[in-house]
Parts: structure tokens; sequence; C-alpha cells
């Protein structure tokens, strides 16, 4: 399959798909997680919980990768590999950016003032080591 252009690149990005997040755990095994995200076209940026195993995982290993993919023809994927950072810098805003882009104004914005109050809620932000992008389009 061929590689994608930086335009159909950017559009990809752009949709609201769920990615695979995997981790490794103290074992070395993987552990995947269906995720939402967003990029900033430099880095690609998850929210979760601060003590859940996908932090957990990265506080000891900062390893991770992140599959996007669609489900009907064309088939189109992009694969990242990087490195995860976590930060509690930035919460409130990018809790409202990501859970909007999923779920629209009404909705996103209450999804995430609840994340905020819970207030345990961190980001994830991944710099790519190696993208690999395929489309049949």
């Amino acid at each position: 399959m061929p590689s994608m252009t930086s335009q159909e690149f950017a559009e990809f990005l752009r949709r609201p798909l769920v990615a695979s997040l995997t981790t490794l755990r103290a074992d070395g095994t993987p552990q995947v997680t269906p995720i939402w995200y967003e990029s900033d076209g430099e880095a690609f940026f998850c929210i979760f919980g601060r003590d859940s195993v996908k932090a957990r995982n990265l506080r000891r290993d900062t390893r991770v990768s992140l599959c996007i993919a669609t489900h009907d023809d064309p088939y189109q994927y992009v694969i990242v590999d990087g490195t995860g950072e976590i930060s509690a810098e930035g919460v409130a805003e990018r809790c409202y950016s990501i859970s909007t882009r999923y779920w629209g104004e009404e909705r996103g914005g209450r999804f995430a003032r609840e994340l905020v109050t819970k207030g345990d809620t961190v980001v994830l932000s991944v710099r790519p080591n190696r993208v690999v992008t395929e489309s049949t389009a």
C-alpha cells in the first residue's frame, strides 16, 4: 500500500478516530488501550487518569506506540512509535479540546468539565521517533 501524502496525513489526523495506545507492563508485555487523541502536527496528545495502568506503565518506561486506523474501505492507518511524557500542565485546555473533538461542544464540554473537576487527569504527549502511514485510497 502507498504511504499517505502530507496533505492526506494532515486530513487523516483531523478525523476523530479512536487510537490504540500501547504501553509496556513491568514484565515487558504490551498493554493496549483504545483512547481519544489529537495532534498538533508535531506531537500526539491523550488524556487519562494519573493512576491508570497506562500512567503507571509510562512512569516506568516512556516507550509508546499509537495506531490510528480506519475500519472501512479505503483503509488507512498511521502508526506512531515514540516517547511519552505525562504532565499535569494544560489539563483543562487539553480535556476540552479532545472531548469536544469527539463529542461536540455540548456533550464534550460537559465531559471535559467533569474530568477537570475530578482532578486526577493527566496529559500524555507523544513525540514521534518513527511514523508509518499507509493508504489504499
